[in-house]
This record gives C-alpha cells, structure tokens and sequence, in this order.
C-alpha cells in the first residue's frame, strides 16, 4: 500500500541518505565551527604540498588586493577575492588563506 507522504510525517522507517554534497557541507560546516584550533595548528594539519599551494594563492590573492586598494576599490575583504578569483577551492582552505594574510 502507497501511503502519500505530506511535510510533516516522519521518515523514521527509512535511514536518511548523506550524499557527496551534504557531507562535504557538513564537513566545511565542522571546521569552520572550531575557533580553539589556532592558524598555527591548522596551517600544520595540511601536507607540504597543500601548504606550498596555499602560500602561492595567498601570494597572488596578495597581489590583486593591492591592485584593488590602489584603485581605491576597498569593498572586497581577502575572503570575498579568494572566493571570486579561486572559488573552486574548498572554503577551509580559502578561509585558512584569508586569515594568514589578513593585516592584523
């Protein structure tokens, strides 16, 4: 029997299904949420390789930041011109970029 489900039933008789999507949501949701874990000790947990990579985007996001400071363009903070310029990236990587060269 095909009983119609509406908004508010429950699916208890069937296990929720995470697909690729929501777990990488879920997983960028859980690093961002844990402001204990220093720049330091994040910037540690990644391969040398990802670092190296990390240091040369910081180096061109660096760059483009002062292009749009000399233009007097001051409406995009680091986060916001990773995200425009490497969006692809995955968003800890992009925040852990945009807090090591934010100015203090």
């Amino acid at each position: 029997m095909n009983v119609p489900k509406g908004l508010m039933t429950s699916d208890t008789q069937q296990p929720t299904k995470r697909g690729p999507m929501l777990e990488q949501f879920m997983q960028e949701l859980s690093t961002q949420s844990k402001p204990d874990v220093t720049l330091e000790d994040r910037l540690a947990s990644v391969s040398a390789a990802e670092r190296s990579t990390l240091m040369q985007l910081a180096k061109l996001v660096r760059i483009s930041m002062r292009i749009h400071e000399a233009t007097n363009d001051n409406s995009m903070t680091y986060l916001d011109l990773i995200t425009q310029l490497y969006g692809g990236f995955p968003l800890s990587k992009r925040t852990l970029v945009a807090e090591g060269i934010r100015p203090n």
